[in-house]
């Protein structure tokens, strides 16, 4: 059963390896880049300059509800050891990946317009029973007689998706005086699918019983759903997902949709608001995804064991199927994943001449635990930064639906930055996550505000 596990969550790991997570710290900067327009797309209205051209943009992220940074970094069976540690809680574990490509964005006279690529990957553990995953690892059976009861309403997903997004942006200013200037813009977004994995135990109500040679449940009801790809255990995820980036094999559609406000006074913003609603759309899976679920029925005084699950997906299903505890549906029509939709509020307080507060919140407006679901975390943070006209030092103090309290710290020369969320509270304590983040855009034409502070250095 470990390697059909293996086989559900090998995208999960590999994105971990990989993982590129949103910009906070830098998306909130002064100097203004196609980062910005990818958090807002009404922030293509204040573009540094009047042609901004990206040329890359990656990050790495880590967190979760159990291991601590030194965890992660060490080598090792971090499954094994989440579920070591997990204790009575349920484990949460979140990857966000994305890679900002070749994007560019250009002003004429109040309109503004740009492009932008991405690719996306997430992975993502939720609510976990550990006992229960613990049946499912390579640790050995207990050596005494072990059982325990469980009640879950919510829903254990193991999920992993990759996609590419292609964005058209456009914006407008829509009113403007001496002091204060409001801009809309949107993001009309073309999605090209990559992979969606899903493994969701609902409503699961039993009991849980394992000793030295085997791990059963009794008494048991719940719903077990699996979605994925065909011959998934015969891929190699990462040529997959190249083979699927292609413009023929668009399949999806959503929008982002935002309003900036700015306060200026002696020609520079001294205050910079935003809101944001995105992802409003989904993607179409194709027909090559196999989408089932099984209804679990377990008697008071049967059981059904788990350590004798074996072989590949479809030899699984027979065993669930022969055991006569499953009953087995399929989706009717195309599976579709739903993207997750958030709304974003930030602003950035210009509070001297070099020193520059940010504020920056996102939460969650779609509901995680539906299967055909994409998720993310709820975020709330706090970037001070010291700005030096092209030099930017900066710390940004967030709290993260997962993994809690981080704290890191960045720098920025002219359009290249890099920095990390997680690096001071990494070696500082025991925060959950780790990340970096790092970048490198191009700005041409004349700039449209003066930078502050005691020095301007290199292009912007």
């Amino acid at each position: 059963m470990k390697e059909t596990l293996l086989s559900l969550t090998a995208c999960f790991v590999t994105t971990l390896a990989f993982a590129q997570h949103s910009f906070i710290g830098i998306q909130n900067s002064p100097r203004k880049g196609m980062i910005h327009a990818a958090m807002n797309p009404a922030e293509i209205n204040h573009l540094t300059r009047k042609v901004e051209v990206n040329l890359f943009a990656v990050g790495a992220t880590a967190s979760n509800n159990t291991l601590t940074f030194r965890d992660i970094i060490k080598e090792g069976d971090l499954l094994d050891l989440a579920l070591e540690r997990a204790e009575a809680r349920p484990i949460d574990a979140s990857v966000e990946a994305h890679l900002l490509g070749p994007s560019f964005g250009f002003s004429v006279n109040k309109w503004s317009f740009g492009f932008l690529s991405q690719a996306v990957a997430t992975g993502n553990i939720m609510n976990l029973d550990a006992d229960l995953g613990g049946a499912f690892s390579d640790g050995g059976f207990r050596d005494e007689y072990y059982e325990v009861k469980i009640n879950s309403s919510s829903n254990q997903r193991v999920n992993v998706s990759g996609y590419a997004k292609l964005g058209l942006l456009a914006g407008r200013e829509v009113w403007a005086n001496e002091k204060n200037v409001i801009t809309v813009g949107g993001s009309f977004n073309f999605f090209v699918p990559g992979v969606y994995v899903n493994m969701g135990l609902s409503d699961l109500q039993g009991t849980y019983m394992q000793n030295q040679d085997e791990s059963l449940l009794t008494n048991a009801s719940g719903r077990l759903d699996i979605s994925y790809p065909q011959d998934m255990e015969n891929w190699d995820f990462e040529e997959q997902m190249l083979d699927r980036f292609s413009l023929s094999n668009i399949s999806g559609f959503a929008m982002d949709l935002g309003v900036t406000h700015q306060f200026n006074k002696n020609g520079a913003a001294k205050l910079s608001s935003g809101l944001t609603i995105k992802n409003l759309g989904g993607l179409n899976l194709g027909s090559g995804q196999i989408d089932n679920s099984y209804a679990m029925a377990i008697p008071e005084g049967e059981s059904f064991r788990l350590d004798l699950l074996e072989g590949d997906l479809d030899e699984i299903e027979s065993q669930l199927l022969s055991s006569g505890y499953f009953t087995k549906s399929s989706l009717n029509g195309e599976p579709r994943a739903s993207l997750p939709t958030i709304i974003g509020v930030y602003t950035d307080v210009h509070v001297s001449r070099i020193f520059h507060v940010s504020i920056y919140g996102q939460r969650r407006l779609s509901d995680q635990d539906g299967n055909d679901q994409l998720t993310v975390q709820n975020v709330f943070a706090i970037t001070p930064r010291l700005k030096l006209g092209g030099f930017e030092i900066y710390s940004p103090w967030a709290n993260y639906e997962v993994s809690g309290l981080t704290g890191g710290a960045g720098i920025r020369l002219g359009g290249f930055f890099v920095g990390s969320q997680s690096v001071l509270t990494g070696f500082l304590s025991d925060t959950q996550q780790v990340d970096v983040h790092l970048g490198l855009s191009l700005g041409f034409g004349k700039r449209k505000v003066e930078p502050d502070g005691f020095f301007s250095w290199g292009k912007q």
